[in-house]
């Protein structure tokens, strides 16, 4: 009889050992009907993360998620500061509820900010202050052309920020050298830095300088250096918008031996939008009147989307960027415009 009995419970280890594991996986349910499991690493409120065993890690737009439920405990932070960590479901009607030992509790997901499993480090998403790292991203593009002319072009950027949730410093270096037929026809570089602290959610401080060489717009060197106050009207993980407005004061001397000093005022708009889970789009304005004569101004426009190659280090940027000088050099035009597509790799 005791025999009987071992071999029973044998047999019931057995069959929960070969039960399939898909049955204890977190699922997802999208709004077309389809089914994933496996295990839910991160939600917010922009997409979902879920590790599989058949694809690796898939990320979905949360819009198109109609449910999702996890087998096991993970850490949600909502809006106003709560944190809780338990079974989770978030079902169609835009409800999460949250369900452990001691409690249960149900939110909207209007008020969601993250979740995560709980060993892992939490996402941005959380609003955890984050410890000052440095970022760094390099860009190239190529241009060239054969048959009537011979024509090449070369663009290039780097970039180094430090940056913390409550400042950033930034340094930049880009490079545009064009030739047809072996005659110049582009030969820029630009040197930049830039510093903002913020003293609180909304509100900040920059500084800024730039030094510029441009024989193609007559341009020997223009420096250029600005501060002023910087406020976000918006500055969620999938939308921002930033604007500034400071003084400045620039400094040109051209090629014909004349030189240019004037106050500036310094006004400029940041912009970030995560279209979805594959694309973002980002726009930069800035406006430098002379405060001497407003009429004399530079206008500077760039604005392009940012789709993800492969991995999260590579990326491709298709965008269109304008340099408007209203009292420009003689002889040379108001406005140059440049549209590019750019190869772009980030690493820290």
């Amino acid at each position: 009889m005791k025999l009987v009995k071992c071999f029973s419970v044998v047999l019931l280890v057995q069959c929960f050992l070969l039960t399939d594991s898909s049955v204890f996986a977190d699922t997802i349910t999208t709004s077309d009907g389809s089914l994933l499991k496996g295990q839910i690493t991160v939600i917010t409120p922009a997409n979902v993360s879920i590790e599989t065993e058949y694809a690796g890690t898939v990320t979905i737009d949360a819009g198109k998620i109609s449910r999702l439920e996890t087998r096991a405990p993970i850490s949600t932070k909502l809006e106003d500061g709560t944190i809780v960590t338990g079974i989770t479901t978030i079902n169609s009607d835009g409800i999460i509820v949250i369900e452990n030992e001691t409690m249960k509790m149900e939110a909207t997901v209007e008020k969601l900010m993250a979740s995560w499993i709980p060993e892992n480090k939490p996402p941005t998403e959380a609003g955890f202050p984050r410890e000052r790292r440095w970022v760094y991203s390099v860009a190239a593009d190529f241009t060239g052309k054969r048959g009537n002319s011979r024509e090449n072009g070369l663009s290039s950027r780097a970039e180094a920020k430090l940056v913390s949730d409550n400042d950033e410093l930034n340094f930049y270096l880009s490079v545009d050298r064009a030739d047809n037929n072996g005659q110049d026809t582009s030969n820029e570089i630009i040197f930049g830095s830039s510093y903002v602290s913020y003293f609180s959610r909304v509100v900040g401080w920059y500084v800024s300088n730039e030094l510029e060489r441009d024989p193609f717009e007559s341009i020997n060197l223009r420096a250029s250096v600005s501060a002023g106050l910087s406020y976000w009207l918006f500055n969620r993980p999938d939308f921002s918008l930033e604007l500034q407005s400071g003084l400045g004061y620039r400094h040109e001397a051209f090629d014909d031996g004349t030189t240019e000093d004037v106050p500036t005022l310094d006004l400029r708009v940041h912009n970030h939008w995560q279209v979805n889970s594959w694309m973002d789009m980002t726009n930069t304005l800035s406006f430098r009147p002379s405060l001497s004569n407003l009429g004399d101004y530079l206008l500077f426009q760039d604005s392009g989307i940012i789709m993800p190659i492969s991995s999260s280090r590579w990326s491709l940027r298709l965008g269109l960027e304008n340099n408007y000088a209203n009292e420009p050099a003689v002889g040379r035009k108001k406005l140059d415009t440049t549209y590019y597509s750019r190869l772009l790799m980030n690493f820290e």
